[in-house]
């Protein structure tokens, strides 16, 4: 059989599966946008639930897929980050997921005339997905436009990654503005799948676009409280830790590849010894059996601060 015949028949049995997909799709009661949504949110919203498509490649089914997932069980009403832990080798493996709707809503902000920009080229010069988004530097650039030339594509995918979904994004500066032209994987197989592409003006106030491989650990707070509080009243003293507290008594653990976890986002000696990922670790049934100076992890996935046997949460730092 020759690579073009092949071909053929592949683009056949996609489109059948993407038929299959779609129908399936348009059959289901989709949650709508909340009313509170602004433009942001809303774009984001349209962009994750996009029907990407099907391929036979695809590991997919009915709700194998980011947008048929995302379709049926609103990626909105999820947590902003969960995590889940076990136990390999006596050390905790951490399992830190951002949820990327409410990432990109706090680090992004919908750029409604230049996606009308981005879609006019589209149409005009049939360019479409990735193809169109490298390509919009440059037409801004032709019609007046002052666009740095440091311009680059990020695919998360081939990197240290803590999102739900991969990103695929064209970054650049126009007339002093950071802006990405993005896209969002919704499908099963990472080699295709991706949303149209939209444009968002990249904020750099908290964090940014490129910080997908960044998260912090800390004790669950409302648990420490509780716990201080019903230590004080039976007469026992409690280390105050808190995110309040000064440095010495101050409880968190940061990370910048997704696998290291630094105690006070420091290493070196006096920090290694804390270091999360480092730590010996114990799986235990129940949390009266928690010890200190390990970090325990329960049947469901919970994991205990070591220092104070709560509940460790994570979160975007």
């Amino acid at each position: 059989m020759s690579d073009a015949f092949g071909s053929v028949l592949v683009a056949i049995a996609d489109a059948a599966a993407t038929a299959a997909a779609s129908a399936h799709a348009a059959s289901l009661e989709k949650a709508p946008f909340p009313a509170t949504f602004d433009r942001t949110k809303r774009a984001l919203a349209r962009m994750l639930t996009e029907d990407c498509g099907a391929s036979i490649l695809d590991s997919g089914g009915a709700y194998g897929r980011h947008w048929q997932r995302n379709q049926a069980q609103p990626i909105w009403e999820q947590p902003e980050t969960t995590l889940s832990a076990h136990v390999y080798n006596g050390r905790a493996s951490l399992d830190v997921t951002h949820n990327v709707f409410h990432w990109l809503a706090q680090c992004l902000e919908y750029d409604r005339r230049l996606t009308k920009k981005l879609r006019k080229l589209g149409r005009d010069q049939d360019l479409y997905g990735l193809e169109l988004a490298k390509a919009f530097p440059e037409y801004l650039a032709e019609r007046g436009h002052d666009v740095d030339s440091d311009v680059w594509t990020v695919n998360t995918y081939n990197g240290e990654d803590l999102l739900s979904q991969v990103l695929q994004y064209v970054s650049f500066t126009c007339d002093g503005t950071r802006y990405v032209a993005l896209q969002i994987h919704g499908g099963a197989d990472v080699r295709g799948g991706y949303s149209e592409p939209a444009v968002f003006v990249a904020s750099e106030d908290s964090h940014t676009i490129d910080d997908n491989a960044r998260a912090g650990i800390v004790p669950d707070w409302e648990e420490l409280r509780a716990l201080q509080e019903e230590r004080a009243k039976q007469g026992e003293l409690f280390p105050a830790y808190g995110p309040d507290d000064d440095e010495e008594r101050r409880i968190n653990w940061t990370t910048d590849d997704g696998c290291h976890w630094y105690f006070d986002g420091s290493c070196g000696r006096d920090y290694d010894a804390k270091q999360l990922d480092k730590m010996e670790a114990i799986e235990i049934a129940s949390r009266d059996q928690w010890v200190k100076g390990k970090v325990c992890v329960l049947p469901d996935g919970t994991a205990l601060c070591p220092f104070t046997s709560c509940r460790l949460v994570a979160g975007y730092y």
